[in-house]
């Protein structure tokens, strides 16, 4: 990517909000676009995503009093998401856990990354009254994992070859925030 592909607006061009139903084909296009691209991070693959229906993105959007899909937009286009969802097991239900964490190329190295997850942090905190929340990253991405400790978590373990695709192992680390 070029530096002249790079978002360089204002952090004012950037909002949040919690995504509904009515986002469902822009949260399809990004998740599509986010698989197409790097399928280790998100242990699918494009053909896989591409036969899954409607209903399945649509679902995901449904917040719940436990659960939000946290969507950054640059004007009016879908540029950022992450899902946040309290654990529904009883004796892991005082955590939560972030997942499917995508910031779109070009708007990469703008702060977006780590916008999000302040507000999907806040989201945790103030909404859903919890304490901790983890997440789970390729241990190679060191975007990504930077991006998660500028807002506090700490990487307290790494599974070997958490996941194989194509022949391919992949290492995940797993971070924890604590508030």
């Amino acid at each position: 990517m070029r530096m002249s592909e790079l978002y360089v607006g204002s952090e004012s061009d950037v909002s949040f909000r919690a995504l509904g139903p009515g986002d469902t084909e822009a949260y399809r296009k990004l998740r599509l676009q986010a698989v197409s691209e790097c399928p280790l991070e998100f242990g699918r693959t494009l053909s896989d995503m591409l036969h899954l229906p409607e209903e399945y993105f649509s679902n995901q959007l449904t917040r719940t009093e436990n659960s939000a899909v946290i969507g950054a937009f640059h004007k009016d286009t879908l540029i950022a998401v992450a899902c946040v969802a309290r654990s529904r097991m009883p004796y892991l239900s005082h955590k939560a856990e972030i997942w499917g964490v995508y910031v779109a190329p070009s708007y990469r190295r703008a702060g977006v990354g780590k916008r999000l997850m302040q507000q999907a942090l806040q989201f945790i905190e103030s909404v859903l009254g919890l304490r901790q929340v983890t997440l789970c990253v390729n241990a190679d991405n060191k975007a990504a994992i930077s991006v998660y400790q500028s807002v506090g978590f700490n990487l307290v373990g790494i599974e070997p070859k958490a996941l194989l695709m194509d022949g391919v192992y992949c290492d995940e680390g797993l971070m924890v925030h604590a508030f």
